[in-house]
């Protein structure tokens, strides 16, 4: 019992943590010594890796988009900073950055420049608004890919760089390759040059852009969608400057788009970042990174991906320094911040680049921090967190993904999610409580003009810090449908039901006619809700139709009855008829 006792808890505890904010926050010291003792035995071993095992890390020229992986909690990095980061800088270990799109990333910079610790000439542009920091990474496992601030200005490792040659003569840098590969265990040092901006600073950058940034990275592939297209334009519409609509774009993002480690694959023939824009409306990283960049691009803004690791886990512990030509790290008395990076923090995110200043991180992943930048350099302007006006204004015009989606879209999102409502089993035990007074309050209406039962659940969710199951927002959505646009869909389901599903290109006048083909006594209420369905969708004004909801019902009754004819109308064939018509099915042979 004890035994069954501690499995069910350790099952349990974690999801709960992260479902609710209270429970996560007394979770978070259990988790946190937990991490510790792991990473201590973990280090233990680490220099017996050395030797031995894969480069895994390592990011080649193209990036698929992918569906994700599960992550987990095993160290890979251990950096150390001699200092805490700047107001308004968060710390991000780059691989390699990213400036072409076209359904998957890839990098166009293709020089390579040797680089050795006493000759580090990568002529990166000189920006302002930065600061200087040096960091301590070791690695626990064999890597190739060099992990570095955003800007590094040397490195301690021969390396080989991936560059653009600018006009100017300046470099463009992808990644850093080291020569050769570092095992687990060793310890390399970077210098590096962080974007440290103010909002002041940033507003005031203007839109001057160098040609090769131009040129560069302002690239949209051939299949961008017209609504994302349109996306971009009303998120950024009456905004000044090019961070004021950063801002818009990067909040709507975090907002709109929930957070999964893992999500399936887009449908075929759909553009993968218009699908989850719109329709799926969850994703991952890389998702939302190629997403923001995407439509900054749409409206004229540089931008690019970049991969690696997020931040990490940061503790006050003392610098360690390798001795030069070693791998040997004597302690020394100073102190600064240790960052343990997990496999859990691998990420992707958008850098912006603003004249003068260079490329900015953004943070439009829904589960990373947001980044809040100060408003000036003047600390007397910037007291309290209220000073850190890092979001622009609230808009009452600001779109939502359902705004963008056709009837037929909202229609079909609305019967999966009563699929989802009648098939799941997560929510069972949940819904076996509740579902006589679900019923009954949904059947009563209990006060009049009151939301639909699914939005004031999913509403009550939300008050309690409670993510909403994907069928429940479906279901909801599917509630505020008019009357006219969710009878119409039991067209959809009645030829489901007969085995004619509808092809995604049929019309609306083209479904109800096979409809009325396959059950005829159903004509006339099929012809009056395409009628109606077809005015409130085309017309100029919107007309709802109380008579709808029992054309639907009529519908919904006769394709029942038909199919229930169908039954048992070849209970009644011979044995021997029936035989055979199986056996033509199955040969793919028309029995009509």
């Amino acid at each position: 019992m004890a035994t069954a006792f501690v499995v069910l808890l350790a099952w349990t505890a974690p999801a709960l943590a992260s479902a609710l904010p209270t429970a996560q926050k007394v979770w978070q010291p259990v988790d946190t010594q937990w991490q510790k003792i792991r990473d201590d035995y973990s280090n233990l071993f680490s220099s017996l890796q050395a030797s031995v095992g894969l480069i895994s890390d390592y990011y080649g020229d193209t990036l698929e988009l992918g569906r994700g992986n599960p992550l987990t909690d095993a160290a890979v990095l251990v950096i150390q900073s001699h200092k805490p980061p700047a107001v308004g800088v968060r710390y991000y270990w780059r691989a390699r950055i990213y400036d072409h799109f076209d359904g998957y990333w890839s990098s166009t910079l293709p020089t390579i420049r040797t680089l050795t610790p006493d000759n580090f000439n990568l002529n990166l542009p000189a920006f302002e608004g930065r600061t200087s920091e040096t960091f301590t990474f070791k690695t626990l496992n064999p890597i190739q890919n060099l992990f570095t601030p955003p800007q590094p200005t040397w490195v301690s490792r021969p390396a080989e760089a991936s560059v653009a040659i600018n006009a100017d003569g300046t470099y463009d840098l992808a990644t850093l390759k080291a020569t050769p590969y570092l095992h687990s265990g060793e310890v390399y040092e970077v210098e590096a040059s962080l974007a440290s901006p103010t909002i002041q600073q940033l507003r005031a950058a203007g839109t001057d852009y160098p040609d090769w940034i131009v040129a560069r990275y302002l690239q949209l592939p051939d299949d961008f969608t017209p609504r994302t297209n349109n996306l971009a334009k009303r998120l950024t519409e009456g905004l000044e400057t090019p961070y004021d609509k950063v801002e818009s774009v990067t909040n709507y993002l975090r907002e709109n788009i929930e957070y999964s480690e893992t999500i399936p694959l887009p449908p075929a023939n759909r553009e993968p970042i218009d699908w989850v824009l719109f329709n799926y409306r969850k994703a991952f990283c890389n998702y939302y990174a190629t997403a923001e960049v995407l439509l900054l691009r749409a409206v004229g803004i540089p931008a690019r991906l970049a991969v690696g690791y997020a931040t990490g886990e940061s503790q006050t512990a003392p610098v360690l320094r390798p001795l030069p030509g070693t791998g040997n790290i004597p302690p020394e008395p100073e102190e600064g911040v240790q960052y343990t990076v997990r496999h859990r923090d691998a990420h992707a995110w958008p850098e912006v680049y603003f004249p003068e200043l260079g490329w900015v991180e953004f943070e439009p992943t829904a589960s990373q921090a947001a980044i809040i930048r100060p408003l000036t350099d003047d600390p007397n302007t910037n007291p309290d967190e209220s000073a850190f006006a890092g979001n622009i204004p609230e808009r009452p015009d600001i779109p939502r993904p359902e705004d963008f989606l056709t009837p037929d879209e909202i229609a079909a999102e609305g019967a999966e999610g009563a699929a989802g409502f009648r098939t799941t089993t997560l929510w069972g035990g949940i819904l076996l409580g509740m579902g006589l007074t679900i019923l009954g309050v949904w059947r009563m209406r209990v006060v009049r003009g009151s939301p639909p039962l699914p939005v004031q659940i999913e509403a009550g969710l939300q008050r309690i810090g409670v993510a909403s199951p994907v069928f429940l927002r479906r279901w909801a959505r599917f509630t505020l449908l008019p009357i006219v646009a969710r009878a119409y869909h039991e067209i959809n389901k009645a030829l489901s039901r007969l085995g004619n599903s509808p092809a995604l290109p049929d019309t609306p006048a083209e479904r109800a006619q096979k409809l009325t083909e396959i059950i005829p006594v159903a004509a006339v209420p099929i012809q009056s809700l395409i009628t109606s369905y077809e005015a409130i969708t085309y017309g100029p004004h919107f007309l709802d139709d109380p008579n709808a909801r029992r054309a639907g019902w009529e519908i919904r009754k006769q394709s029942y009855l038909s199919k229930l004819q169908r039954w048992f109308s070849r209970l009644q064939e011979p044995p021997d008829k029936r035989s055979l018509v199986d056996d033509l099915r199955r040969a793919g042979r028309d029995i009509s």
